[in-house]
């Protein structure tokens, strides 16, 4: 059963109108870890970090908490990106189908 599974995914992944989709897929999970892990380390070195923006560098807590807010509230925004840009390649499908109907 799982092999069907995994021929059944193949399969949707190889379609080429499924292209779009599983690129954005991919790109929005590589978007997912990489974007907040870089925030996090951005704001806990450079902004709250010795002679950031905000020096706590003598206290590790508000640091590390408010890096940790910046990564949450860029992992928020990653998955707003995504959801956007989904609906605008289902609309400009959506749009290129109704033209394609209207030259008929």
């Amino acid at each position: 059963a799982t092999m069907n599974k995994v021929g059944k995914l193949r399969e949707i992944i190889a379609d080429p109108g499924n292209k779009p989709a599983v690129s954005l897929l991919l790109k929005s999970s590589v978007a997912m870890a990489v974007v907040p892990l870089a925030v996090y380390f951005f704001c806990f070195h450079i902004v709250f970090g010795e002679g950031g923006l905000v020096d706590y560098s003598k206290d590790v807590n508000p640091r590390t908490n408010y890096s940790g807010i910046a990564a949450i509230v860029t992992v928020q925004l990653v998955i707003a990106t995504h959801v956007v840009l989904a609906f605008r390649s289902d609309d400009a499908e959506f749009a290129k189908e109704a033209a394609e109907k209207k030259k008929e």
